[in-house]
């Protein structure tokens, strides 16, 4: 009997994983962050803009800790993390105005 020299040989992988690789990944990143920053602007697609960045921010974080820190990474957690603090910015400004204050304040 033979020993199999090569034990992955037999182990068939999903097509997409080949397209997966840290530096598309990376490129994903940066495309969605650029995305929601375009998406900024059209108040309506506010939870869209929301969900793509929280998207964009994970796959930065993900492909910086596998390319061992790549600038295209780097560009795509800044500019998916610029939408997010937008709108946190300003919901915390809605809550500030809405808040009842004394009298005197």
């Amino acid at each position: 009997m033979e020993v199999n020299q090569n034990p992955n040989q037999n182990k068939k992988t999903l097509p997409i994983t080949e397209y997966l690789t840290p530096t598309n990944l990376s490129l994903g990143s940066l495309a969605l962050g650029v995305l929601t920053l375009i998406l900024v602007f059209f108040p309506d697609t506010k939870v869209l803009t929301i969900i793509l960045g929280i998207i964009a921010l994970l796959l930065g974080i993900y492909s910086y800790y596998t390319t061992n820190g790549s600038l295209i990474s780097i560009i795509g957690i800044i500019t998916s993390t610029i939408p997010l603090l937008f709108f946190l910015y300003l919901k915390l400004t809605w809550i500030y105005f809405e808040a009842e204050r004394p009298f005197f304040f």
